[in-house]
């Protein structure tokens, strides 16, 4: 007699840690029973998005206020925001074809050498000031994402098959 294939499969077991192994028909199920819902879609690529987007808008808000010199409550945590997105979604774009935890960790350790880049090389030269400190991190942010950009354009795509 052959084995009902979806009866052996309700049967197979999980590994979830090194050391536990649970039943495959005890785990969470999403409405349609097919085991964990899966992030994709529309919705989970706007949740990225806006979350992109509003934390580089406070970025360039800090940025904007802190150029202009305006004394706010706002200014230093919109300050920090910038120091520590910007240049990490520069990073960030250059990164595309890596795993998002390789992207992030590589992306917040250079975030942390540009800025420590940026300021050191400042207070070397005598010139620290925010508002240079910040433009200057604008300007590193935005060669390192148009790098990213020209390495993509000039990278050949697959090979076409010849006739």
């Amino acid at each position: 007699m052959a084995a009902d294939p979806e009866r052996n499969l309700s049967r197979t077991k999980v590994v979830v840690g090194l050391h536990e192994l649970i039943p495959a028909d005890r785990l969470p199920q999403d409405v349609s029973g097919r085991g964990m819902p899966v992030r994709h879609g529309l919705t989970h690529w706007l949740s990225g998005r806006v979350v992109t987007g509003t934390v580089l808008t406070a970025g360039v808000a800090g940025a904007v206020i802190a150029i202009a010199g305006l004394q706010t409550p706002a200014r230093v945590p919109l300050v920090l925001i910038f120091f520590a997105a910007v240049p990490a979604l520069a990073i960030s774009s250059v990164l595309g074809g890596l795993d998002r935890f390789a992207t992030v960790v590589i992306a917040g350790i250079s975030t942390i050498v540009v800025d420590f880049g940026v300021a050191e090389a400042m207070i070397i030269s005598g010139t620290w000031s925010l508002r240079a400190g910040v433009a200057i991190v604008a300007a590193v942010s935005a060669l390192i994402a148009a790098a990213g950009l020209a390495a993509r354009r000039i990278t050949p795509g697959p090979a076409k098959p010849s006739d």
